[in-house]
């Protein structure tokens, strides 16, 4: 007889369905496991329960001889003359030896798969029948040659969920799943379902997503996966790695090539730059211009600018022809006539102007945004200008010879500006002539003195003839 087969008490072999013979090894088990635990409530039920045996009756068997084939016990008066209890035998698999068993006449199964067939039973008397002691769900209890069995059912563990740290409780086999990204900034990675340990059970399906961040774009999946969808599912058929790579979008920057009054400059000034790169605008009025505002993608009137790309860009500038105002000074004081007086000048115009110092000055320099000595400049109006007309006071020196004729002094009489500071010098006419003493706003008798002009001055040299004693 085979595993797939199981032999009745009538010797007829029926076949076993698929189900019970992938549960023989199982069933074997418990089958031995019930008969292990019968022996023992058999031997613990006739030594509690069953009170005096009947004379000639032998003691329930204990030890070794509980496993092997039960000797022959004398009936009770009650039961002789009745056909003898059979023994029923079941079969688990090739190999197993064949247990006898006393059994009620019923079928009961005991696992899935595999029955019990046991032969009939006499009916005992309600007077010889003692009362029964429940036993535990599986369990087989033996009393008065009497059989009672229950179905022992088989629990088959299950399997432990992914990324429980242990190893499965069934032979399903696990794959490692490994997800890289170019950069995390770049983007986010979705993985459905996820597992902390990274591991999936055989042929499970994984869905994994990835979302850009804005000013970046998805270049597509190398290793275990390919393409440039943002949405995949993977099966795991083995250990798989899978890299999503990101990049920073570039954008480029168009100005105005050609603005009437100005241009543009940008620094740096490449062909594209990344997102998020900051560039500086600056737009340069040309002469007689002005910078009015920016167009495009950028708004305002600060010059230069700060713009941060973030898309491609376009920008231009408003210029407008310029009105400006020119402003005159004098110092310390004088006056300034203009060929425009008095209102602001549009850009591009010619103004003349002429310094005209006040009595006792003279005019010096012009200074500001014209740097000029001569009394009449003319100004460009292409900005706003700013001019000063310097004037000194003067005053006058005379000088003096005395006697006439006897000498000279140098410098002469004169104008000199307010402080100048002028040297006079006393020269004789003759060898026969000396130089006396000074006169006036200076005195002494060195031919040479010093003289600052902080008003009209005059100095006289005062000469002699020399005087020689007689000889």
């Amino acid at each position: 007889m085979t595993k797939s087969e199981v032999r009745m008490t009538n010797g007829e072999r029926r076949p076993l369905s698929p189900v019970a013979q992938a549960s023989l090894p199982v069933n074997a088990c418990l089958a031995l496991l019930v008969f292990v635990l019968a022996a023992s409530t058999f031997m613990a039920a006739t030594a509690g329960c069953e009170g005096p045996r009947a004379s000639g009756e032998r003691a329930a068997p204990t030890g070794a001889e509980a496993t092997g084939p039960e000797p022959a016990r004398q009936q009770p008066d009650s039961q002789r003359g009745q056909r003898p209890v059979s023994s029923a035998t079941m079969t688990v698999g090739r190999g197993d030896t064949p247990q006898p068993v006393d059994s009620q006449p019923v079928q009961t199964p005991v696992s899935s798969g595999v029955a019990v067939e046991a032969s009939p039973t006499p009916t005992a008397t309600p007077s010889e029948t003692p009362p029964r002691t429940p036993a535990a769900h599986g369990a087989v209890i033996i009393a008065h040659e009497t059989i009672v069995t229950t179905p022992i059912p088989l629990v088959t563990p299950s399997p432990r969920a992914p990324g429980s740290g242990s190893a499965p409780a069934t032979d399903t086999a696990y794959y490692s799943l490994i997800i890289e990204s170019t950069n995390p900034h770049y983007g986010d990675i979705t993985i459905s379902p996820y597992s902390p340990s990274n591991r999936y059970p055989k042929n499970a399906a994984v869905t994994i997503s990835v979302a850009p961040k804005p000013g970046h774009e998805f270049q597509g999946w190398r290793g275990n996966a390919a393409g440039k969808v943002t949405t995949i599912t993977v099966v795991m058929d083995g250990d798989k790695t899978i890299h999503a790579g990101f990049s920073r979008k570039s954008f480029k920057l168009t100005v105005a090539p050609a603005l009437r009054g100005g241009v543009i400059s940008i620094s740096p000034n490449l062909r594209s730059y990344d997102y998020g790169s900051t560039i500086l605008v600056d737009a340069r009025p040309q002469q007689g211009y002005l910078f009015k505002s920016w167009t495009g993608d950028a708004s305002g009137t600060q010059n230069p600018m700060p713009v941060v790309v973030e898309q491609d860009m376009n920008i231009g500038a408003v210029f407008e022809k310029g009105v400006f105002n020119l402003q005159t000074k004098v110092n310390p004081r004088g006056f300034i006539d203009s060929s425009s007086p008095g209102v602001p000048q549009e850009s591009g115009a010619r103004v003349t102007l002429t310094a005209r110092p006040p009595d006792n000055h003279r005019f010096v320099s012009w200074t500001g945004d014209v740097s000029s000595n001569s009394p009449a400049i003319t100004i460009t109006m292409d900005s706003n200008k700013s001019v000063t007309a310097n004037f000194v006071r003067i005053y006058t020196l005379s000088t003096f010879v005395n006697p006439p004729g006897y000498g000279t002094v140098t410098p002469a009489s004169g104008i000199y500006d307010e402080g100048e500071e002028v040297t006079l010098t006393a020269s004789p006419s003759g060898s026969s002539i000396e130089f006396v003493e000074w006169a006036g706003n200076v005195t002494g008798s060195n031919t040479t003195v010093k003289i600052t002009m902080n008003s009209d001055k005059s100095a006289s040299a005062y000469f002699q003839p020399i005087k020689y004693p007689f000889q």
